[in-house]
């Protein structure tokens, strides 16, 4: 293993399990600084950098309605959905003590919180524990579980040059806290697509941020092209000569009823209206769906769901509800990674360790059914599986079980 290394490392000239163990490319390395990056690692989200703003600049966009829906519609199928503690390989206690915990927690509120990380890149969770008195006078133990999982700013948290999760008491962008250093087991990242160059996560909302911007201004536009030739002017007409006075009256009369669309002139005058283009209000209706198509593919990838269009079909649209599927999985991920990251804490605190049950949800019953089914099929071709393994897939405890023997007897004590 050693002369494999060291001939990989072509012959280099530090020891080569040393080179081979420890992170080479690193920010100080590829910079060439001297020491590493000190405090908040800038976010590489392109909207943010040319704006000099925080991921708080994005809450405004939710207020578009069409990005309201697309969002909602995005959370739509995992705030619907139930969700269970599996036991797995863990045993009565440690299940038991999960599932109460979670119990306690808003669900649907922590669900729809972690999949807020989809638009913002990420969302931070402190967990508060307390004592669970119900555990202790159950088995005479102490235990603890979790009073609450609160979502937090994200703008009072960021990464160092090593990624690691820093607090900034104060907005001090170069004094951050190391949260798992200084609070172990204490806050919970969910977080979407993190990588080494960007592990703030990446946001859907950045791709929203310019369309919402021109929409917008569209809108303002459209609003005043609506305003001034959407209603004809009102004419008054007085004898030539007629005092600033009574022009003034008239005027301000005209005024009251049709707003801004109101002129006088002498009895014997003309006025000639220039005609604008018809087409011009569909100009600016056209420039708006467009960019809010751009929403649309920005958060769901498609646009047939928000907008209804004459060239839809049954086709376009079984394509894109699989699509959807797709984002539900993808959205589950985070969910289920943020709240096993709760749980595997919850029982480190308690156990010290696993196994672990697992927070998973209930639509992945319909995947169970399906492998019942063919493990059904494999009993009959004569495959046995063992208790373990009964455990493992479909989350029996110990004592739930028991396997018949070849005669058919009942066996309690066989193993894996």
């Amino acid at each position: 293993m050693y002369d494999r290394i060291k001939t990989a490392l072509g012959g280099a000239s530090n020891d080569p399990l040393q080179e081979a163990t420890r992170e080479v490319a690193t920010r100080k390395a590829a910079s060439g600084a001297v020491h590493d990056f000190v405090g908040k690692l800038p976010d590489v989200d392109p909207v943010l950098r040319k704006a000099g703003a925080s991921v708080a600049a994005y809450r405004e966009l939710a207020s578009d309605a069409h990005v309201f829906a697309a969002t909602q519609q995005r959370k739509a199928p995992l705030l619907a959905a139930e969700w269970e503690i599996a036991a797995g390989e863990a045993d009565e206690e440690r299940t038991t003590l999960a599932r109460r915990a979670f119990e306690g927690i808003a669900m649907k509120e922590f669900v729809g919180r972690a999949l807020d990380a989809v638009f913002y890149g990420s969302t931070i969770f402190e967990i508060v524990w307390k004592s669970d008195e119900s555990a202790e006078r159950r088995s005479g133990r102490g235990r603890w579980t979790i009073a609450k999982a609160e979502e937090k700013p994200r703008e009072w948290f960021g990464y160092d040059a090593r990624n690691r999760l820093l607090f900034f008491p104060e907005g001090r962008a170069s004094d951050g806290i190391d949260v798992e250093a200084r609070w172990p087991m204490k806050f919970v990242a969910a977080r979407n697509h993190p990588t080494y160059d960007n592990p703030y996560g990446e946001k859907a909302y950045s791709r929203c941020f310019w369309p919402v911007a021109f929409k917008r201004g569209g809108i303002k536009f459209w609003s005043v092209f609506v305003e001034k030739y959407g209603m004809p002017p009102a004419v008054g007409r007085l004898p030539r000569g007629s005092s600033k006075a009574a022009i003034d009256k008239m005027l301000e009369s005209l005024g009251n009823v049709f707003r801004d669309s109101a002129i006088v002139i002498p009895d014997d005058g003309a006025v000639e209206f220039l005609r604008t283009n018809e087409g011009g209000g569909e100009t600016y209706r056209l420039f708006v769906n467009a960019m809010n198509a751009e929403i649309s593919k920005a958060l769901l990838t498609q646009t047939l769901t928000t907008e209804l269009s004459e060239g839809g079909s049954r086709a376009a649209t079984a394509a894109h509800a699989a699509i959807g599927e797709g984002l539900a999985r993808s959205d589950k991920a985070i969910v289920v990674e943020a709240a096993n990251t709760i749980l595997r804490a919850l029982i480190d605190l308690n156990f010290g360790g696993g196994p672990y049950p697992r927070f998973q949800f209930a639509e992945e019953e319909a995947i169970a059914k399906e492998r019942a089914a063919r493990d059904a099929s494999l009993h009959k071709q004569g495959v046995r599986f063992t208790k373990a393994y009964y455990r493992r897939r479909y989350g029996f405890a110990e004592d739930e079980i028991e396997l018949a023997t070849a005669s058919g007897a009942s066996s309690a004590d066989e193993s894996a």
